[in-house]
């Protein structure tokens, strides 16, 4: 199940009032067992029946943490699974582009495997841009800045869910 697949080993049963509660987008017609996934990457790749049921699932499975607020990807995949997780919950959503994934271009379209050596090597050579795309510094420095925000809501009382992808 992708909603199982947790940036974080944070799992609504571990998470206590006041935790951040990370989860992946459902899936996709890419989203294929194993290593016949297919990446998305910035593309506007809407949920399949299947994703919608995960989020339905993803939903029942946070009712138990209350969460107050989602802050989800821009991406169609992770708003639409926010959306979903929001109205049930009856909890706001908010947006905001920099919890995409790193923008690697030339991955979009490959198989999972290839993907990943090519990930790879962007890692390794942090500072290196890809063609049209951004460094592995760029997106993480990109991304942290978005979690302090996360980090405020939490200090204001807030039990934040992020709606993001999983390669952040």
């Amino acid at each position: 199940e992708p909603h199982e697949t947790a940036i974080e080993a944070t799992t609504a049963k571990e998470a206590k009032a006041g935790q951040i509660v990370f989860a992946r987008h459902g899936a996709t017609a890419l989203d294929q067992a194993g290593a016949n996934e297919t990446v998305a990457g910035w593309t506007a790749e809407p949920l399949d029946d299947r994703g919608k049921a995960h989020a339905e699932k993803l939903a029942e499975d946070l009712k138990e943490h209350k969460p107050t607020v989602i802050v989800s990807s821009d991406l169609a995949r992770a708003k639409e699974t926010a959306d979903i997780v929001g109205k049930k919950l009856g909890i706001p959503v908010q947006t905001d582009e920099r919890l995409r994934p790193q923008h690697v271009p030339e991955t979009e379209g490959l198989k999972i495997d290839a993907a990943k050596k090519i990930w790879n090597e962007y890692e390794a050579a942090p500072d290196k841009v890809p063609q049209g795309g951004e460094s592995w510094n760029a997106f993480r420095a990109r991304q942290d800045e978005a979690l302090k925000e996360v980090d405020a809501l939490v200090a204001k009382g807030e039990r934040p869910l992020v709606m993001t992808h999983s390669r952040n």
